[in-house]
C-alpha cells in the first residue's frame, strides 16, 4: 500500500513537472506589440498572346522585361524551377522569394515572399486562354503585416486599390510588347546557330573541359575566373550540374537578365536551355561540374 501511494505521489509530481516546463516554454512565445492583419485579393486582367508565352512573364527572370527597375538575383535554382530562391530590391526593402511550385502544364505559378519588418506571404497566378488567340491572368496575393506600418497600409489596400493595380500590370506588359518581343525572337533564330557546352569558349578561349562521354551522357567541367565567362551557347539536352567552386554570375538568356548566386557544394537540373551567356561578376573563380544527357 505504501509503495501504491508513493508511486501515486511521483506521477502527480511528474504530471506538476510537464505542466509547468512547458508553461515556462510558451511564456517564450511572445506576441507583437501589434494585431497584425491578414488581407487576401484576387484580380485578372487579360493579355493578347497565348497562355505559355505568357507565363514566363510572371516569374523572377521574366519580370525582368516589364516591370521597372525590378533588380534581381538568384540563390538557388534558376528562378522558374520549383526550390528556386531569389531575391528583389525596391527602393530600401529586399524581398526573398522561395518558388512553390511553376506547372508549364497547368499554367500555374506559386510563390512565397517575405519582406523583413514588412510583410511576408503568397501569390498565386493562373492562366487560361481567353478564346480569342489571348490570356486570361488571374493573380491572387495574401499577406501578413510585419510592421505597424505595413499594417496600416494593408487595412487600406481596397478591392479597388488591387484592381488598379491589375490594370497597372497590364499596361506595364502592353508597354514592354515589344522588348518581350524581341528577346523571344532572338531566341528563336539563334538557338540552331549556336554552340554548345563544350564548344561555347571565351573570347576564343575555351572554358569548359570534356572529361567523360559514352552513348548515354558526357560529363565534364567549367571554370570562370572573375571577369570572364561563357559566350552564347545552347543546352538541347537535360543536365544535371554541381558546383566546385561558387561565385556570382550574371546571366542573360531566354528568361532574361539576373544575377545568380552559386553556393559552393550546391547542385541542380535543367531540362535545357534554349540559349543563355555567362559572365562572372564577382570576385571568385566559378567552377561547375556538369553531367550532360547525348
Amino acid at each position: 500500500m505504501k509503495n501504491y501511494h508513493l508511486i501515486t505521489m511521483l506521477i502527480a509530481f511528474g504530471e506538476m513537472f510537464v505542466v509547468n516546463l512547458h508553461a515556462q516554454e510558451l511564456n517564450k512565445i511572445k506576441s507583437p506589440k501589434f494585431n497584425a492583419v491578414t488581407v487576401s485579393h484576387t484580380g485578372s486582367f487579360e493579355l493578347s498572346m497565348a497562355p505559355h508565352e505568357a507565363l514566363p512573364l510572371f516569374t523572377g527572370p521574366g519580370e525582368v522585361l516589364w516591370v521597372p527597375n525590378w533588380s534581381l538575383v538568384i540563390f538557388s535554382g534558376d528562378g522558374f524551377e520549383k526550390g528556386s530562391v531569389f531575391q528583389t530590391s525596391n527602393h530600401l526593402n529586399k524581398t526573398t522569394w522561395l518558388v512553390l511550385d511553376y506547372d508549364t502544364e497547368n499554367l500555374s505559378a506559386r510563390y512565397l515572399r517575405m519582406t523583413p519588418d514588412y510583410d511576408v506571404g503568397t501569390v498565386d497566378v493562373s492562366l487560361k486562354a481567353n478564346g480569342e488567340d489571348g490570356t486570361i491572368v488571374n493573380v491572387a496575393y495574401q499577406l501578413t503585416a510585419l510592421s505597424v506600418e505595413r499594417n496600416k497600409e494593408l487595412v487600406e489596400w481596397s478591392t479597388e486599390a488591387y484592381a488598379e493595380e491589375m490594370e497597372e500590370w497590364r499596361a506595364l506588359i502592353i508597354a514592354a510588347e515589344d522588348k518581350i518581343t524581341e528577346h523571344s525572337q532572338a531566341g528563336e533564330k539563334i538557338e540552331e546557330q549556336l554552340p554548345d557546352t563544350i564548344e561555347a569558349g571565351w573570347k576564343g578561349k575555351a572554358v569548359c573541359e570534356l572529361l567523360y562521354q559514352d552513348d548515354i551522357i558526357r560529363t565534364g567541367t567549367c571554370t570562370y575566373p572573375p571577369g570572364t565567362g561563357q559566350e552564347r551557347h545552347t543546352h538541347t539536352r537535360p543536365y544535371f550540374t554541381y558546383v566546385v567552386s561558387g561565385g556570382t554570375l550574371k546571366v542573360i538568356g531566354e528568361r532574361g537578365t539576373f544575377e545568380t548566386t552559386s553556393v559552393t557544394g550546391n547542385s541542380g537540373k535543367s531540362d535545357g536551355v534554349k540559349w543563355h551567356e555567362l559572365l562572372n561578376v564577382g570576385e571568385t573563380t566559378i567552377k561547375f561540374l556538369f553531367v550532360e544527357e547525348k
